[in-house]
């Protein structure tokens, strides 16, 4: 095939999925449900799409978040994976797990534990592994309004490939969340996430991110999402900064 092809299908590959790249951090507040009922609550994400022309190109898209609540303490587990695969070879392959243990100490002040496994291709990262924690504070609440702040430190090990790197790092995450609920149905989140080493600030990570949410029935919602994601020191090989923009349908249980 000409490169001229190729650059056709990679085109038509990422505006099938709208999805362009997805950075290292997870942001874990759009993926928070609703805590204040008792018991398990999940929401999930499936996506599949196939293209057959002079080569083959298959993407699924699989995310699943589920919650367990009883009285002050709470799990969460999300687990999200991506894979596009083509005649030609593997374009992106991604995928996370994630497990946080929360404890509701008073109706503002939460702590949290947490671990998380990482793959991503793109990234080079095979595997991420994470294991931290710390508090995340409600700045203010009303009917339409929630904004959270938290600070957690948590421990990074990580094997890269092509070329072969370990790299064991301490980090501090510090965020701030916004969320906007004024229309009923419709949600508006707002994240802005910092991650710098403890004994070296210069190698920091940035996100933002912003998430729309509407209803189209009692158990189905819509989502678009966008993001902007720096690394002031990516693996060799491994740009800068990365933006992410994507669009999903989302089911309630």
């Amino acid at each position: 095939m000409t490169n001229e092809g190729k650059g056709i299908i990679v085109i038509v590959l990422l505006l099938v999925n709208i999805v362009l790249l997805k950075a290292q951090v997870i942001n874990i507040e759009s993926k928070r449900m609703d805590a204040s009922k008792q018991g398990w609550t999940g929401q999930g994400e499936f996506g599949y799409s196939y293209i057959q022309n002079q080569s083959s190109i298959s993407n699924l898209n699989t995310r699943v978040n589920v919650l367990y609540v009883k009285g002050r303490q709470a799990l969460i587990f999300l687990n999200d994976l991506s894979i596009i695969q083509s005649s030609e070879g593997d374009f992106e392959n991604r995928g996370y797990q994630h497990i946080r243990y929360n404890y509701k100490k008073t109706d503002r002040l939460t702590y949290e534990a947490f671990t998380q496994a990482q793959f991503s291709k793109q990234m080079r990262l095979y595997p991420r592994f994470i294991l931290g924690g710390g508090p995340r504070y409600q700045i203010y609440k009303e009917d339409s309004i929630k904004i959270y702040s938290g600070a957690s430190l948590f421990f990074e090990h990580e094997e890269l490939r092509d070329p072969i790197q370990v790299n064991s790092n301490e980090r501090l995450n510090m965020y701030f969340s916004f969320i906007f609920t004024k229309v009923p149905g419709v949600i508006i989140d707002m994240l802005i996430m910092y991650q710098p080493r403890l004994i070296d600030i210069g190698d920091r990570r940035i996100q933002t991110e912003l998430r729309l949410d509407f209803p189209v029935s009692n158990y189905l919602q819509v989502r678009f999402a966008a993001s902007i994601f720096n690394d002031s020191r990516p693996p060799d090989t491994v740009p800068k900064t990365f933006s992410n923009m994507r669009s999903g349908v989302l089911f309630s249980f």
